[in-house]
């Protein structure tokens, strides 16, 4: 997102908590995106705290102090999770469920081809029982 709002013009800071932005990227491609991102203009504040959104600002709290940028839109991202509420809901009324992908926790596509080529496995193991 930061770096689509880029190439449209736009100034983009990204604030995280974290030391390093993206860790649940790869490290390979999260210095890919950083570089795109540096060179690009951007800047990244490392180990802040958001205190607040106004009407054109971002306030937080960033190396010991408090800061303010201004600000005409705000993107918010959470950190990524599993969510398996609906596989959960389905264990009663389905003979089996497979969770795959993102809902079993983030990963890349990697994670998600071989959750999926394990449970294309599992599948044709049941259809071949019966």
């Amino acid at each position: 997102m930061a770096e689509f709002l880029q190439r449209l013009g736009r100034q983009v800071t990204l604030l995280t908590k974290a030391s390093v932005p993206a860790l649940e990227v790869g490290p390979k491609r999260r210095q890919e995106q950083l570089a795109r991102f540096d060179s690009l203009g951007g800047q990244v504040l490392a180990e802040c705290e958001l205190l607040g959104i106004t009407v054109a600002t971002v306030e937080f709290y960033c190396g010991g102090r408090e800061g303010r940028l201004p600000a005409d839109s705000v993107v918010l991202a959470g950190t990524p999770c599993g969510d398996t509420t609906l596989a959960d809901d389905l264990q009663n009324v389905a003979a089996q469920v497979f969770s795959i992908g993102d809902c079993t926790g983030s990963g890349l596509i990697a994670k998600a081809v071989a959750d999926a080529t394990r449970t294309a496995c599992a599948i044709g193991q049941v259809a071949g029982e019966q």
